[in-house]
């Protein structure tokens, strides 16, 4: 009996220790396993934030990239298209010297050919003859620009209704004060107040310097569109007259100095 009993103390013992070396074993798995979780959940929230921090770096490159480009292109845009600034003019408050221009020789008084057959208009004014026309008439007293919009015949003395007339002084001139020419601003029968006069001067016809726009008179009667200049030194002067309606009338350039 005795020996039962000591059999069943051992057998209760052993047992005991059994359970207990497995309650440590799963006490050191669950461990393990809580140890691997929280090393999985750190490594994803890391990656996590390095594809987050990629992800920004890439979008401030391509920022960065698009602004460079765009600063390139406008900066381009500015080289290609570059402007003229022309100065606005102011009537002479006087003549001074004489007309340099009288008598001298120009380029860009073509006679206008209006038909397809070559016709040309009967406005054939010299310029520089020094007969200012004053009266208004449809002749030769009067010399004409002519573009019409509406033809499919290309102007040959005002292309894209622009046309531009050169006068030659001889000479290199100091001291020009003042630029004017005589118009005709009829407003009708297609001839049109011109919608500017600028005027340029040059020593040698290729580098040009603008002096201004010419100051147009306020009225349908002929008169002066006229510029006040700063003493200027040229031998060739510019004038690029754009067209408002078919025609513009003009007779007479004049270059005071």
């Amino acid at each position: 009996m005795k020996k039962l009993s000591l059999i069943l103390a051992l057998v209760l013992v052993l047992t005991c220790g059994v359970l207990a070396a497995c309650g440590d074993k799963t006490e050191e798995s669950s461990a393990a396993e809580s140890v691997a979780e929280s090393a999985a959940e750190s490594k994803a929230e890391s990656s996590a934030a390095a594809t987050e921090s990629s992800e920004a770096a890439t979008e401030e490159s391509s920022e960065a990239a698009t602004e460079s480009s765009e600063a390139e292109e406008s900066s381009e845009a500015e080289e290609s298209e570059p402007s003229e600034e022309i100065p606005e003019g102011s009537a002479p408050s006087e003549l001074k010297g004489k007309n340099v221009a009288l008598n001298k020789s120009y380029t860009g008084g073509d006679v206008a050919i209006t038909t397809g057959d070559g016709t040309a208009c009967g406005y054939t004014a010299n310029l520089t003859d020094g007969q200012a026309r004053m009266v208004s008439a449809y002749d030769g007293t009067w010399f004409a620009l002519w573009c019409n919009k509406n033809s499919s015949l290309p102007s040959n003395n005002a292309p894209d209704g622009v046309g531009t007339i050169i006068v030659d002084l001889g000479k290199s001139t100091k001291d020009i004060n003042a630029i004017r020419v005589n118009l005709y601003q009829a407003n009708t029968s297609g001839i049109g107040a011109p919608e500017s006069i600028v005027a340029y001067v040059s020593e040698d016809n290729t580098n040009w310097t603008a002096v201004g726009t010419l100051v147009l008179p306020e009225t349908t009667d002929p008169a002066w569109a006229e510029i006040a200049v700063d003493n200027a030194t040229a031998q060739y002067v510019k004038l690029v007259i754009t067209l408002t309606d078919t025609w513009c009338f003009l007779n007479e350039i004049e270059v005071y100095a």
